[in-house]
């Protein structure tokens, strides 16, 4: 996510060109993401000065209208049981349902993955029977390998 500073510029700006003292000029804004994933960066920043930055800090953020999405259409649409695991980990994550290791401090994903020993093993787990499937391109286009 932007800085509030970017928000609020574009508030004024829009205000200014279209002559209209309405928020954001009257014009009609969507933001779309996951703003625990989108905070803004401020270079040798604390955590006080990252908060202080983001749009939830400034005085446009109480005439915004939050609508949640509850569904997650990927995954829905996919129908893979690991796919919907996968969301749920990061669901998770994300709300601070997942503790820590006491000893490094990291927090381990059960089952998010699979270990594989060999390149060969990465293969067939990525493209299994890839023989028989090759001339399927969107079975080919639904996988990959980005780094061996």
């Amino acid at each position: 996510m932007s800085h509030k500073a970017v928000f609020e510029a574009l508030d004024i700006t829009l205000k200014d060109i279209r002559r209209n003292n309405n928020r954001m000029g009257g014009v009609t804004m969507v933001l779309a993401g996951d703003f625990r994933q989108t905070l803004p960066v401020i270079p040798r920043g604390t955590r006080a000065d990252e908060m202080q930055a983001y749009l939830k800090s400034s005085h446009l953020w109480n005439g915004i209208q939050r609508l949640g999405l509850t569904t997650n259409m990927r995954v829905h649409l996919n129908g893979e049981p690991s796919a919907q695991q996968f969301a749920d980990n990061l669901l998770q994550l994300g709300n601070g349902a997942m503790t820590p290791d006491n000893q490094d401090g990291c927090i381990v994903m059960q089952r998010i993955g699979r270990i594989v020993k060999t390149q060969q093993e990465l293969k067939e787990a990525v493209f299994p029977n890839v023989s028989q499937r090759f001339f399927d391109f969107s079975w080919l286009c639904q996988r990959a390998i980005l780094a061996p």
